[in-house]
């Protein structure tokens, strides 16, 4: 029967090559749709250690750019500094993992990707469930008001839709990053 998503048997170059691994007792790196599983993963987290670094450069800039520089500012940037810094070790200790075929040096970012993915999935309950208090809330405002503040209210309606999409977005990804970094771990650690 043929598989569209694994296109092993297509070409005889890469039947070869299966037969060839499996005759030297080397396993085959599983596939997500078309693509081996431990690129996949290295791609996910080369991508999530690039939004890391811009997410919290931004929150650092708008910190900056907001307010006076006072002690309380100071140790919330170096929060965020930290954070970066730990997250981007761990990435590159994941990476390495892959490369040097070490199953344990994933864990640590497994770990931190399930906590966050369900910090997330958290936040996105429990901005469903505040989604009709919010609304009731423009509206309230929005009757009370006259025709000038009503731009600006329509523009805060806008922001409560796209932050919540922006959470969704960030759920998938998450569970996305999650599963993928499990696989790769599950299929690592068969191999030892």
């Amino acid at each position: 029967m043929y598989n569209l998503f694994c296109t092993d048997s297509i070409s005889s170059k890469t039947f070869l090559s299966n037969n060839l691994n499996n005759k030297k007792g080397l396993k085959e790196v599983p596939k997500i749709c078309l693509f081996p599983l431990n690129k996949v993963a290295i791609f996910l987290s080369i991508l999530t250690a690039i939004f890391v670094t811009l997410i919290i450069g931004s929150i650092i800039g708008y910190v900056f750019t907001s307010s006076l520089s006072t002690n309380k500012n100071w140790k919330t940037i170096g929060y965020f500094i930290s954070f970066a810094l730990i997250h981007q070790a761990l990435t590159a200790l994941f990476i390495l993992g892959i490369i040097k075929n070490r199953s344990k040096w994933l864990l640590p970012l497994l770990f931190i990707t399930i906590v966050f993915f369900i910090a997330s999935l958290g936040v996105l309950i429990t901005l469903i469930i505040t989604l009709d208090s919010d609304i009731h809330e423009v509206i309230r405002r929005a009757n009370n008001a006259d025709v000038e503040h009503k731009i600006g209210i329509q523009e805060i309606f806008i922001r409560i839709f796209i932050l919540r999409l922006f959470i969704l977005f960030a759920v998938t990804y998450q569970l996305a990053m999650t599963v993928v970094y499990a696989r790769i771990y599950r299929h690592m650690t068969k191999k030892e």
